[in-house]
Order: C-alpha cells, then sequence, then structure tokens
C-alpha cells in the first residue's frame, strides 16, 4: 500500500516510508509461506525481521559505514534478547514491541546517538507499545510489525532531540532496567489473563484456523528441534492438537496450506 500513488501521497517517497515497506513486506511474505530464510532473534522469524529490516534500511539510506551497520545490528538484536530473556518463551505479549524497541536502539546508534539518547528510546518505546496483545502467527502480523517500526523510529527521532517519556508517567522509570522490568511483569504476568481471554475468543469464533495453524506450527518445530526425543515430543504435541481439535467443530475444513507449514518457527 505504501509504494502504491495513495501512498506515496500521503508517506512520500523517503527513508520513512522504505522502512515500513521493507519491514512489512517481509514478514507478509514469510506468513504467506513464502521459502526465503530470515535471521531470526529468540527464535521468532517475524523478530528477527522487525529486529533487522529497519536497521538495515536506515544504515543504507542514511549512508552508514559498513562497521556501524554491524555495530548498530548487533544493539538492536543483544537489546532485544536482552529484554526477551526475562518475558519467557510465551507471553501474551506481542514479540514486536521487544523486537522494535530494539530496532530504535540501532536506529538511534545511526543518527549518531549516545548511550543516554539509546535509553530514551526505550523508555519512548516502553510507554508507546506495552500492551499490544499476540493473537497468533497470521499475516496480520505485518500491520503489526509496521506499528512497531514506526513507532520504533519517531521514538529515535525524539531521543536524538533529547525527549523521552519521564519517570512520573505510567510504566517509565527512571533507571531504563527498571522500565523494561515493569514492562517484562507487565508481558509475563499481568497479561496471563489476557492469554486465556485471547485464546477464549478465537476458540470461539473464525479463528479456529489460525490456532490450527499456529498448534501445527509449534508441532513441526519441536519435532525437529529435538532429534533424540523426536518420538516424546510427537506424541505430546499431537495430545495437544487432539485436545484442541476437539474444541473446534469444523475440524476438518481448517487444513493449513501446505507451504506455510514449511516456512521458519514463528
Amino acid at each position: 500500500a505504501l509504494t502504491r500513488p495513495l501512498g506515496r501521497g500521503i508517506m512520500g517517497d523517503n527513508i520513512f516510508s522504505h522502512i515500513l515497506s521493507s519491514t512489512s513486506c517481509a514478514c507478509d511474505a514469510r506468513m504467506a509461506g513464502a521459502m526465503i530464510p530470515v535471521m531470526s532473534n529468540s527464535g521468532s522469524g517475524n523478530q528477527g525481521i522487525c529486529a533487522t529490516n529497519p536497521v538495515c534500511v536506515f544504515a543504507r539510506e542514511n549512508h552508514n559505514t559498513e562497521e556501524e551497520l554491524t555495530r548498530a545490528l548487533m544493539l538492536s538484536h543483544l537489546t532485544a534478547i536482552y529484554i526477551k530473556q526475562n518475558l519467557g518463551a510465551l507471553s501474551a505479549l506481542c514479540g514486536c514491541v521487544v523486537a522494535s524497541t530494539g530496532s530504535s536502539c540501532g536506529i538511534t546508534y545511526l543518527m549518531g546517538g549516545d548511550y543516554l539518547q539509546v535509553t530514551y528510546a526505550v523508555k519512548n518505546m516502553i510507554a508507546n507499545l506495552t500492551g499490544m496483545i499476540c493473537d497468533g502467527a497470521k499475516p496480520s502480523c505485518a500491520l503489526k510489525l509496521t506499528s512497531g517500526v514506526s513507532t520504533a523510529v519517531l521514538s529515535a527521532m525524539l531521543a536524538m532531540q533529547g525527549n523521552c517519556v519521564s519517570s512520573v508517567e505510567g510504566i517509565i522509570d527512571e533507571d531504563v532496567d527498571r522500565s523494561i522490568r515493569n514492562l517484562v511483569s507487565i508481558g509475563a504476568d499481568a497479561m496471563n489473563e489476557t492469554d486465556r481471554c485471547v485464546l477464549d475468543i478465537m476458540t470461539h469464533t473464525g479463528c479456529r484456523g489460525v490456532i490450527m495453524v499456529n498448534l501445527l506450527r509449534c508441532l513441526c518445530v519441536r519435532a525437529w528441534s529435538c532429534i533424540s526425543r523426536r518420538g516424546v515430543i510427537m506424541v505430546n504435541l499431537l495430545r495437544c492438537l487432539r485436545l484442541r481439535a476437539w474444541s473446534c467443530t469444523s475440524v476438518h475444513s481448517l487444513r493449513p496450506h501446505p507451504r506455510r507449514l514449511a516456512s521458519q518457527p514463528f
């Protein structure tokens, strides 16, 4: 949409629109089952796209050196890993919140920012995106990545101007590590009930196909990740799949596209 006349008329042909289109198109292609390898982060391909593409596009458009790009990518991915390590493997908090926070740090660095300005970018991201839910891996994840990446660029711009959300506002603390812990606490603990509510909604609406696809993705990924215990994992996941299948009325009509199962873990 951003590359068409309406999109160009509103957004223009600039670094910002290039970052959004590159990230969203990559996610959309991956969710559609495109057989293209991506750099993952914390076991997620979409989070890897979100932590990598914005930084690479900005570095290219901003004419940064290869060394600066390398450092920015390391900062982006390590920031995402640092936040994700305490959040857990599965959470009702969308992973793009974490990954786009990393990309905001990388973009801030490419803009010439120092440690203080990077912390400003992190605080701006936490204040803005905390609470975005995860409702399964699906094509519309591209929309969430676009929201996260657009916020990442805006947060970096604010940080470079010395602006950030203060400690008297909401969940932000004066110390950036405490702000990150507040984000993790919400994602890992407070959103447990949200996770149950989202699953309940999905199992009683037209989203049963999404649940089946996600379970089958998990089945394929986990089964091939541990060779020595493959049989045990297959049995356990098939049990889980069977339980979910019996909770859906029209299971046989919801078989996922075979190409989608071949894509990398979400």
